[in-house]
């Protein structure tokens, strides 16, 4: 297990070597730029996850302590406010945060939102930005994301170490997987009709 252990730590310290040299060498060929989101007077926006939306080029930021998520027309920087979301303060470790919407993801005309104050997922129309239906867990949603070979919301939920498979259409749940593990990060490989996620 150490020769493993130390292999994959050399292997991973040669391919950051040769990643940081090709770096160096080659050009950037992006743009970086900053855009300011209304933080409301709070000071701050806490946020978790973020989309793209490559049909409408917007990218979706859930605003957690806001109870909004603001939407960023990547053609000229404008952005729309969707507010309305549901919020709440709870203690975690001694210290006091807020929760609400924190979850994205961009499915078939619609982009999915998970929100941890109602543990409500609801769909937003992707071009009007109007709220459509919403579902809910018994379990507070962190990961959100819209598979669309099987036409399914699949959500993490740490919480309770699970994954619920929401219907894409009415967002009722149709399963709840449970884990050892608290399951938060994923990702979808469509090909191969694999779901990976951490725990």
């Amino acid at each position: 297990m150490k020769t493993r252990i130390a292999l994959l730590l050399v292997l991973a310290a040669g391919i950051s070597a040769l990643a940081a040299h090709t770096a160096q060498d080659a050009k950037p060929n992006y743009t970086v730029r900053t855009l300011s989101l209304p933080d409301h007077g709070k000071g701050n926006i806490t946020m978790d996850y973020i989309a793209y939306d490559s049909h409408t080029s917007t990218v979706w930021v859930p605003a957690i302590n806001i109870g909004s998520v603001y939407v960023v027309d990547t053609s000229n920087d404008s952005v729309h406010e969707i507010t309305g979301f549901p919020t709440n303060e709870v203690e975690l470790g001694g210290r006091k945060r807020t929760q609400g919407p924190s979850g994205v993801s961009v499915g078939d005309g619609v982009v999915y939102i998970g929100d941890r104050a109602d543990s409500s997922v609801c769909a937003v129309d992707e071009k009007t930005l109007q709220r459509k239906n919403c579902g809910h867990i018994d379990s507070t949603p962190d990961g959100v994301v819209y598979v669309p070979l099987t036409k399914e919301v699949w959500v993490t939920a740490p919480r309770d170490n699970s994954v619920r498979i929401l219907d894409a259409q009415s967002l009722a749940q149709k399963e709840k997987l449970t884990f050892e593990g608290r399951p938060e990060g994923y990702a979808v490989d469509a090909k191969r009709k694999r779901f990976y996620m951490n725990y």
